[in-house]
C-alpha cells in the first residue's frame, strides 16, 4: 500500500518484532533488512545465553555467573571488583561495578530499576573498551569495523585480526544474520581480548563507522536485494569525536573546539544541526523514558 522498498528495525524491541513477521511483510517487492530469527536474536541479546555460547566455543570471556536467588550468594566464590547487570537489558541500564560483597547486598536490597533478579555477575576486566561492529549473513561476516575508545569523547578506528576472528567465530556458532555490536575489553594485565556482551541491533555510534568508510545500512540493503558487496570494505582509520561532545563545548562558548576537531566530525555535527528532527525525537524519547522510570 505504501510502496515501501526496505523495512529495517531501529532498536531491540522492533528487532524482535520484525524477526517474527519478516515473512509476512516481504511482499509486493518489499524486502526486509537482514535480520536473525527470534531464537538467534534472543541467544545473543540475553547476556547469560550469550556467555554460555562463548564458553561452549572457547571464545575468551570474563568469568561469568548468574544469580537467580539471593541465597545463592553463600555458595558463590566472588572476587571483587565485579560487574553486575540485568541479563536482558541494553544501553548499560542497570550496570554497576561493585567493590565488595556489602555493596552487592546493598544493590540487591535497593529495589532500583536493574537490581532485580536474575542478575549476571561478571569479573571486572581492567583495561580499555574496544568494540566490534559487524553485518553477517547466515553465519558469515560481510562487513565490519573495529573502534577503540580513546576517551569518553573520541573513537579511533583500527584493524585487529584477533578481534575480527572472534566475531567470525561468534557469527558462525550462532548462524547469525544481521547487524551486531560487541562490547569487548583489552585486558591491561596481559593484552588479551575479552568479549563482554552483544547488542544484536544497530548501535549508537554507527554514524562514526559511516565516516570511517563503512555504510552498514547501505551494505545490508545491497544484501537483501541480492547485490554483491566488495570482499574488503574501506577502513580509513580515522579518529571520530562524538557530536554531542562538540556541541556541548560550542554551547559553553568554547568555539576553539571547531579548529581542533577533525573535518569529518564537524561535517557530522553540521548534518545533525541542518536536519535536527531525528535528534529531537531521540532526545524526547529519552526524557519520556527517564520520567517514566522515575
Amino acid at each position: 500500500k505504501e510502496k515501501i522498498d526496505v523495512i529495517l528495525a531501529a532498536n531491540m524491541r522492533s528487532s524482535f518484532l520484525l524477526s517474527r513477521i519478516k515473512n509476512e511483510v516481504s511482499v509486493n517487492g518489499t524486502v526486509v533488512f537482514p535480520i536473525a530469527d527470534w531464537n538467534e536474536l534472543q541467544l545473543l541479546h540475553n547476556k547469560w545465553s550469550f556467555a554460555r555460547l562463548l564458553t561452549d566455543n572457547d571464545i575468551p570471556i570474563p568469568e561469568t555467573r548468574i544469580l537467580e536467588k539471593a541465597d545463592q550468594l553463600k555458595d558463590l566464590r566472588l572476587d571483587f571488583p565485579l560487574v553486575v547487570k540485568p541479563i536482558d537489558r541494553g544501553k548499560k541500564l542497570g550496570v554497576k561495578v561493585l567493590s565488595s560483597k556489602e555493596e552487592l547486598l546493598s544493590h540487591l536490597a535497593s529495589e532500583k530499576d536493574g537490581s532485580q533478579l536474575p542478575l549476571l555477575l561478571q569479573e571486572y576486566i581492567p583495561g580499555m573498551d574496544i568494540d566490534l561492529n559487524l553485518l553477517a549473513e547466515k553465519g558469515v561476516v560481510r562487513a565490519w569495523s573495529i573502534q577503540k575508545w580513546v576517551n569518553d569523547q573520541t573513537l579511533e578506528f583500527i584493524e585487529h585480526e584477533g578481534i575480527l576472528d572472534i566475531g567470525k567465530k561468534i557469527a558462525a556458532a550462532s548462524n547469525y544474520t544481521g547487524v551486531a555490536h560487541f562490547d569487548m575489553r583489552l585486558d591491561s594485565r596481559d593484552g588479551s581480548v575479552k568479549v563482554i556482551e552483544c547488542n544484536p541491533r544497530f548501535w549508537g555510534s554507527i554514524r562514526a563507522s559511516l565516516w570511517n568508510g563503512i555504510n552498514f545500512v547501505e551494505a545490508g540493503i545491497k544484501i537483501c536485494k541480492g547485490e554483491r558487496l566488495p570482499e574488503r570494505l574501506e577502513n580509513k582509520k580515522i579518529n571520530f569525536r562524538l557530536p554531542s561532545k562538540i556541541l556541548s563545548e560550542i554551547m559553553r562558548g568554547n568555539f576553539g573546539v571547531i579548529f581542533k576537531t577533525p573535518r569529518h566530525s564537524l561535517m557530522d555535527v553540521w548534518q545533525i544541526v541542518s536536519d535536527p528532527l531525528s535528534c529531537f525525537c531521540q532526545i524526547s524519547a529519552k526524557i519520556i523514558k527517564k520520567q517514566t522510570i522515575q
